[in-house]
Formats: C-alpha cells, structure tokens, sequence
C-alpha cells in the first residue's frame, strides 16, 4: 500500500537507503530533506510517499523546482533490495506523478546515473513515459555522468 510518508518513517527510509549502498553521507542528505519537509508543513515543497505492504519496502520523494513555472523533480526513488523487481518501483513512480498532478504540477523530472548498474532504472522511467532529455558528463563524480528525464504528469501514470 502506497501511503504519505511520516516523521514515524524515517528510520525505515535510512534502513533502506543504506541497503541500496548510499554512503552515510548520502543517507544523511536524505534525512536532512526529509527532516525539512516535515519541519515546514504549512507550506510544503516536497512529497515523500512510502510502500508500506508489512513493513516499509519502497520511497519515493518529489521536491518543487525553485524559479520554475510548477516543474517536479523526482529526486529519490528506493526499494530495499529484497524487494526489487517486483512493481514497487513502478508503483511509487506512479503514485507520485498522480500526486504532482493534484499539485497542479506542469512537468516531472527524474535524474539517474548513466552506469550499467542503473541501466534497469532507466529502463523502467523510459518504460513509464519519460523522455530523455540530456546527458550531463562527469555531474556526480569523475566518469560518472547524471541522465535527466521529463514527462507531462497524467492521471493514470503512464
């Protein structure tokens, strides 16, 4: 069951962010967003949404783009490793464009390494209707280059 995340959540986002090899340091980003967003919910800028289905398995995060006309990034999409390749992924993808649709929300973007290892990942956006937009050298690291995807939000999340 895709629900909305809470302050209750987040010792099993960490748990899952470390399983899928995030450094501490990247887990700690995650936290402090997440930490942020429920510090400042009378006027939110982001959507966290968890898969709860006997214990939390999946989330996902979408942050409003500063100085752009209602633009969505999706910048975290997580499932704990012993449930891969099950759906989860798809279903929080599509629950969270539905989300940014009731937003209002004109444009989702998503953002990716460009590595083998995450050649599924791209499959799977690309498989739910986004589009390539650019490739980006080098953005994370030496070698390791950021793909950037867009796609007009739709009801049914396809």
């Amino acid at each position: 069951m895709i629900r909305n995340a809470t302050p209750d959540d987040r010792s099993a986002i960490s748990a899952i962010t470390q399983a899928i090899g995030f450094e501490l340091s990247e887990t700690e980003t995650v936290l402090a967003s997440f930490d942020q967003a429920y510090s400042n919910l009378e006027s939110p800028t982001s959507i966290w949404i968890v898969d709860d289905d006997s214990g939390i398995h999946g989330v996902a995060y979408t942050e409003l783009e500063r100085m752009t006309d209602r633009v969505h990034n999706l910048l975290l999409v997580a499932v704990h490793p012993d449930k891969q390749r099950q759906g989860i992924g798809t279903k929080l993808v599509a629950h969270i464009e539905r989300l940014v649709l009731q937003a209002n929300g004109r444009l989702l973007l998503v953002e990716t390494m460009a590595t083998k290892d995450f050649a599924h990942v791209r499959q799977l956006y690309e498989r739910l209707g986004f589009d390539r937009e650019a490739q980006i050298s080098n953005y994370y690291a030496d070698g390791l280059d950021k793909v950037v995807y867009s796609k007009t939000p739709t009801a049914s999340g396809r």
